[in-house]
């Protein structure tokens, strides 16, 4: 659904303009924190037509075989496939399913591996990255309030730092007051690990904190940024590929040597036939991986340009809503990847994107550096012709 077979030419997909205002609905509302059950229930109240039903309107004589209704219904599990499916970012999949052979028509899943993925196969309905951040929210438990259709504020975005596991919503009544606090789901069970608890309330403050020393560190680097001409950027950036692309180069060479002494030891009968393929087909698939590594630096460096422009996209994420007056699970979802709480009481906030904010720091730092040492240069030179002058 929100995609047809070109007129011109049969083997292309087009946008449908009509399903596709739908597809952005359903990713907009469970980016907003809505369940799939909750967006199922008001697609059938507003009367959209299930992808089943929208394949009949335009002709086609699809039918589920599932299918229970003479009018199919949108259900939670038709809203997770459509959230699941890379066809919505331009990646085509194929290949997914075979059949033992021509006799036994049993279907079966083939290994991911197998697969035939196109990527920018054609236009996409959802950007990479917002798609990429719906299936980070599909793995995390988003249990609803009861009587309501959105997530507890914190609900998947709580992970133990020493298990791993997830943290639960726990409340305690005293003294006719709700006191409201996490555990860790592994001491819920008794399977070893330690409460973690900490309050709603502390939570709350940590995180309100965290958010908004990050958005204003973001800012102040975007200011840095804006402040350095496009092609000083771009000369680090270069700079940092041609580096990186001459190590892996390099690397290749001591490995290649590495293939020559193992055969000089099998021709001198101190390595049998056996170990000697076995080593070099190690040596040679590592081989194999860093070419295709130096290839994609060679695409990243004749694309500099997108490269860079999509390395600081991000940050109007973070700098768009100013300052943070409250949290809510939109902003979450927006800015954070997950918050790691502690035994001895730390609570580690991780944000989206960190590693890109990470490497335009070293590229702002790197340039400041050149620049002082740039400006002593200057200086000592004035220095020389104020005394030789």
């Amino acid at each position: 659904m929100g995609y047809q077979k070109s007129k011109e030419d049969k083997h292309k997909l087009e946008i449908d303009k009509d399903a596709a205002v739908f597809i952005k609905q359903i990713f907009s509302l469970y980016f907003m924190g809505i369940s799939a059950s909750a967006i199922s229930n008001k697609l059938n109240l507003c009367g959209v037509p299930s992808p089943a039903e929208y394949k009949k309107q335009c002709g086609s004589n699809y039918k589920a075989n599932a299918q229970k209704r003479h009018t199919a219904r949108w259900s939670a599990k038709a809203v997770i496939r459509i959230l699941s499916n890379p066809i919505y970012m331009g990646t085509l999949i194929q290949g997914k399913h075979t059949t033992v052979n021509y006799k036994v028509k049993k279907v079966i899943v083939k290994d991911e591996s197998e697969w035939a993925v196109k990527y920018d196969n054609h236009e996409a309905i959802i950007p990479q990255d917002y798609f990429e951040r719906i299936q980070h929210l599909l793995k995390q438990d988003t249990r609803v309030c009861p009587g309501n259709e959105e997530p507890y504020l914190f609900s998947g975005f709580l992970k133990c730092g020493d298990c791993g596991d997830s943290l639960i919503r726990r409340n305690n009544r005293q003294n006719g007051k709700e006191y409201v606090y996490y555990m860790c789901s592994q001491n819920k069970l008794k399977m070893g690990c330690t409460s973690h608890r900490v309050s709603e309330t502390v939570l709350y403050t940590s995180v309100f904190t965290a958010v908004n020393t990050y958005c204003k560190n973001v800012a102040d680097l975007s200011e840095r940024l804006n402040a350095v001409p496009f092609d000083k950027i771009k000369a680090v950036k270069l700079a940092r590929i041609d580096k990186a692309s001459y190590e892996k180069k390099k690397e290749i060479q001591d490995l290649q040597r590495t293939i020559t002494l193992v055969e000089r030891r099998f021709i001198d009968k101190k390595e049998s036939k056996e170990t000697f393929e076995e080593v070099c087909a190690d040596i040679k698939a590592s081989i194999a991986s860093l070419e295709k590594e130096i290839l994609q630096l060679g695409v990243e460096k004749e694309n500099i340009n997108y490269e860079i422009q999509k390395n600081t996209a991000w940050i109007q994420v973070f700098t768009e809503n100013g300052e943070i007056k409250e949290l809510n699970r939109l902003l979450l979802a927006n800015l954070v990847k997950e918050i790691v709480v502690y035994e001895d009481k730390r609570i580690v906030v991780r944000f989206n994107y960190q590693d890109k904010y990470m490497q335009l720091m070293k590229i702002v730092e790197q340039l400041n550096k050149e620049d002082g040492v740039n400006g002593k240069k200057k200086q000592a030179s004035a220095e020389i012709n104020r005394y030789t002058a």
